[in-house]
């Protein structure tokens, strides 16, 4: 019997066939179309015609996850050609029998994913583009904001605003908040890509992909961050200039809080850079090694990021900028207050006919030991009538109200424009601190020694749970160490009177908010001077209404007696205490800085003219004072000196080393390194000037004997130049080294070491200049002595000269001695003082002595009783001729006092010592010298000898002059009787037979 076989199905069982009734009726299947089933969950309803279906058809993407769903339980791809196979009951597939349709529902398995996986991608690229479009956005509301908030800053500086500013930063918390969103942009695609289902097969092309992605979302990002800080720190420069009384809690609020969740933003952005190794500084060789990375990586042209540079801003940080603004306030008050009084005004109206300004090597008053800064060339002020002085306090006023014969205008009656404003600025600080106290936590250090602690661990390979275990200690903001244990402080009981009834919380953040206001009226004192300073130095010269408008001008452009009436009219209002403490320091500060422009001023002008001078310089001499004298160039050198000197003595006036009674009178203040430094570079200049002048000059005149002009500069030049050098290396080292124990930053230790090593070359050139001082007249003396000796052995006369019979006047060669040799040395010391002719006088009558009187002794001449009286007229004449050429009779006496005179009055009394002539009897006369005679037994009566003399020769008289004389056995065998013998022992007696 015939048994269909059904393909594709099992086979049928062996029955009965079924009826042809119930044949007829079945529906023929058309196995090429699929059969017409109604679908209630697409809208039709059974038996009705689906063309008239309101319901249009949709293939929802849920619908294709359901059918990827279902078929997934009957196939499975095989890569790497995507290629659907049936999945095995065995492998968790299902019941499914094979059918002629199955290679086709496989493909359409496959084609199905690979259409929901390219519809994943295309959602995430739209994704991607949507985040890096509201990036860009964002960026460019930034950059506007900032250009904005720039134009205002602008306009705040220069004068120029219309309406009253307004700050940004009132929506820097919103900022924040947006940028803390696309800040997680790349980690919220990372995040979609590792949990999306259909993105898990393409995870390796999407990193690849979205590459780009990621750099410009890093970009945008890393470009937002750098904007943000602009924002900040432009915008807490404008906020100072806003009305601060107008500012609500809620603005404040915001700007605390966005501050806040900047820093936090910061923090986390560099972490996850550096943990990405995006840009590790560690590691990169061209961070290192390359110049232009150095530079701002906007200005360079370098991968490096543009919030590389950007660290979270600290509340300290912020404090400072609104204090450096707050102060140009406080400047501007203050200079109006001393500029713009009428006092002052008069006085600028009439600067034209003030006398002439001159600087003091040593400016200090007589009066009361009084420190002033300088002097004029016109007499002191007369004392009126009602200003009585009396103490030390009364004699400083006096001293400041007086510069010469200018009187200082007094302001201390006026109010102090500083006192209202330190209160407001007070009140703003404890009102804003008390918002940032009570809302962030930018004012404690938890967060950073968290960090530190964690950093140390990973560093020395600990676990990161012990580094979370790690005990954290608040430190304190203000002075930076662990708030003291509670149990250091003793529990007190309840009712105790001492037991505080406030919360620790309170206590903690009252103690915090006092310090730190403290620390912001500092830091505002500390602006204050150099905003001062800007004012005087670039005011604004137009009409519009802006901070550095000025009366003045200038400071630059001002003489210095107007300086001088600045800085005396400041000093007496720090002594009369009518401003702030704080501001004392500043304000001194900016007196001596007022001093040092004054000074640099006059010394590079003085320093120019000598250097233009050197070089046709004649060495004429110049009245440069009460009796002193000097060349062009010296007293222009020397005029260099004075400012630095005068300033130096300005800067120990704070050291309390020079004149200690006075400078406790007075506040001191910090010095300023850099204008130690800029006073210790000229000082240093000047010396090497000096050096370099007074050694060639000296070295010219010595080599070309120019005696006029060697002892003219030697005696001048060289010693006041040395006196100034000196002076300055001891106010210098004195400065250096008290200021290296006061000062503690790594700066100033730096700035020290260069100012020691600049110290030693000014010690050392200071050194070389007093050696010229010290060898000009040692050089002069010897050279002197050889041409003394040169030329008395052309004048001097033979030794039968000095055996004449009967003394005459002044031997002719004495008056050419006169002339050629000590007039020059007389007329160089004709402009010297007393102390430095006799001097020089000494040194030279003494070489000229020695070479006078070493030619006698190494010629053995002989001397007869007339000779030592010729030998005594000379030197009588020569004394006689230098006292009638001195003109001073200080000089005149000191001349006589002189021993080299004595010495030759001695000589010429061991000359006299002659015996008489010899009696005809065989014993003669006991001479003069011999001892072993007794007084009282002498042969020949002395009547009768001296009465033999001549009526012209004087007796010969003893003095003490001969103890000046330490040769006096060579002097005395230089005498014709009573010198040594003339006979000789006899050749034999002094050779031996063979030299014979």
């Amino acid at each position: 019997m015939y048994e269909p076989v059904y393909h594709g199905y099992s086979a049928r069982p062996a029955g009965r066939l079924p009826s042809i009734h119930a044949i007829g009726k079945a529906k023929p299947v058309d196995e090429e179309e699929p059969p017409d089933v109604p679908c209630h969950m697409y809208g039709y309803e059974m038996e009705m015609d689906q063309s008239f279906s309101s319901v249009e058809s949709v293939f929802d993407p849920s619908d294709a996850e359901d059918a990827c769903k279902l078929l997934r339980k009957a196939f499975h791809l095989l890569g790497p050609g995507r290629h659907a196979c049936k999945r095995n009951p065995d492998h968790g597939g299902s019941h499914f029998v094979h059918c002629r349709r199955g290679v086709k529902l496989g493909g359409y398995y496959s084609q199905l994913r690979r259409l929901l996986e390219e519809r994943a991608g295309l959602e995430l690229l739209r994704d991607c583009l949507y985040r890096v479009r509201s990036a860009q956005l964002f960026v460019e509301e930034l950059e506007a904001l900032l250009s904005a908030e720039y134009r205002t800053a602008y306009a705040i500086r220069h004068g120029c605003l219309l309406d009253a500013p307004v700050s940004k930063l009132y929506c820097l918390n919103a900022l924040c908040e947006d940028l803390r969103v696309h800040a997680g942009h790349w980690n919220s695609v990372k995040q979609r890509i590792n949990t999306g289902r259909w993105a898990q097969p393409l995870l390796g092309f999407f990193c690849r992909e979205l590459a780009a992605v990621r750099r410009t979302l890093g970009a945008l990002c890393d470009r937002a961050i750098f904007l943000m800080d602009r924002l900040v720190h432009v915008g807490f420069e404008v906020l100072a200039h806003c009305a601060l009384d107008a500012l609500t809690a809620d603005v404040l609020w915001n700007i605390t809080r966005g501050l806040e969740d900047f820093n936090t933003i910061v923090v986390s952005f560099r972490a996850h850079v550096v943990a990405e190794g995006v840009y590790s500084p560690q590691s990169s060789l061209a961070a290192r090694h390359l110049p232009s990375l150095y530079l701002h990586p906007a200005l360079a042209n370098s991968g490096r990021r543009l919030s590389d540079g950007i660290r979270a801003v600290p509340f300290h940080k912020v404090l400072g900028i609104l204090a450096n603004e707050r102060s140009r306030y406080a400047a501007l008050l203050t200079h109006r207050f001393f500029t713009a009084s009428d006092a002052f005004l008069a006085a600028l109206r009439t600067a034209t006919h003030l006398p002439p300004f001159e600087w003091e090597d040593d400016p200090v008053s007589s009066v009361s030991g009084v420190h002033l800064h300088s002097r004029f060339l016109s007499s002191p002020p007369p004392v009126a009538a009602g200003e009585a002085v009396g103490g030390s306090q009364a004699s400083l006023n006096l001293a400041l109200l007086h510069v010469g014969s200018v009187r200082v205008p007094d302001l201390s009656g006026l109010p102090s424009p500083l006192v209202e404003f330190s209160q407001k600025e007070q009140q703003f600080a404890d009102n804003f601190l008390q918002i940032v106290c009570n809302s962030t936590s930018l004012l404690r250090k938890n967060d950073a020694t968290s960090n530190n602690n964690s950093h140390h661990n990973h560093h020395h390979g600990r676990s990161k749970a012990k580094a979370r275990t790690d005990f954290k200690v608040p430190l304190s903001p203000v002075v930076s160490r662990p708030p003291k244990a509670q149990g250091e402080t003793p529990v007190l009981s309840r009712s105790d009177s001492r037991r505080k009834t406030v919360s620790w919380g309170d206590n903690a953040d009252t103690s915090i908010r006092t310090q730190v206001v403290a620390t912001y009226m500092d830091t505002l004192w500390q602006h204050f001077g150099r905003n001062l300073d800007l004012f005087l130095d670039e005011p604004a010269w137009t009409n519009r209404v802006g901070l550095l408008r000025s009366e003045l001008g200038s400071i630059f452009l001002q003489r210095d007696t107007v300086c001088a009436m600045l800085r005396h009219m400041v000093e007496h209002i720090c002594v009369k205490d009518i401003f702030p403490s704080g501001s004392i320091s500043p304000l001194l500060g900016v007196v001596v800085r007022l001093h040092a422009l004054s000074a640099f001023a006059a010394w590079d002008s003085n320093m120019t003219a000598a250097s233009s001078s050197q070089q046709t310089d004649k060495c004429i001499p110049c009245h440069a004072g009460e009796n002193q004298y000097s060349t062009r160039s010296g007293q222009l050198l020397r005029e260099a000196y004075r400012p630095l000197l005068t300033l130096l003595l300005e800067m120990c006036r704070n050291m309390r080393q020079v004149h200690a009674e006075s400078a406790d009178l007075m506040p001191p203040y910090d010095l300023d390194l850099s204008l130690v430094s800029s006073v210790v570079a000229r000082v240093l200049v000047t010396c090497q000037a000096a050096y370099a002048w007074l050694a060639s000059k000296l070295h010219h005149f010595l080599s070309s004997w120019n005696v006029k002009m060697y002892i003219f500069f030697a005696c001048t030049d060289v010693k006041i130049l040395a006196d100034c050098s000196r002076r300055a290396t001891h106010l210098l080292q004195t400065l250096v080294s008290n200021q290296a124990t006061s000062s503690s930053s790594l700066l100033d230790q730096l700035v020290l070491a260069h100012l020691n090593e600049t110290l030693q070359q000014i010690s050392s050139v200071s050194t070389q200049i007093q050696g010229l001082e010290e060898s000009a007249v040692k050089l002069f003396a010897e050279k002197f002595n050889q041409r003394c000796s040169s030329f008395f052995q052309d004048v001097l006369p033979p030794a039968k000269y000095w055996r004449r019979k009967f003394p005459e006047d002044a031997s002719s060669y004495v008056l050419q001695v006169w002339e050629n040799v000590l007039q020059p040395v007389m007329e160089g010391i004709s402009k010297l003082p007393v102390v430095l002719q006799l001097t020089v006088l000494t040194a030279a009558i003494t070489a000229l002595s020695g070479a006078w009187t070493s030619l006698f002794l190494k010629d053995k001449i002989k001397f007869s009783l007339y000779g030592a009286q010729q030998l005594g007229v000379d030197f009588d004449h020569l004394r006689t001729s230098l006292s009638n050429a001195l003109t001073l009779p200080e000089a005149r006496r000191g001349l006589l006092e002189l021993s080299v005179f004595r010495q030759m009055n001695g000589i010429v009394q061991l000359l006299k010592r002659q015996p008489l002539r010899r009696p005809s009897s065989r014993f003669r006369d006991c001479s003069t010298e011999d001892l072993s005679c007794e007084s009282g037994e002498v042969n020949a009566s002395p009547s009768a000898s001296r009465s033999e003399l001549p009526a012209n020769m004087e007796e010969v008289q003893e003095s003490n002059d001969v103890c000046f004389v330490t040769n006096m056995d060579d002097w005395l065998a230089l005498r014709v009787i009573g010198g040594s013998r003339s006979w000789r022992f006899p050749s034999c007696f002094g050779t031996s037979a063979g030299q014979r």
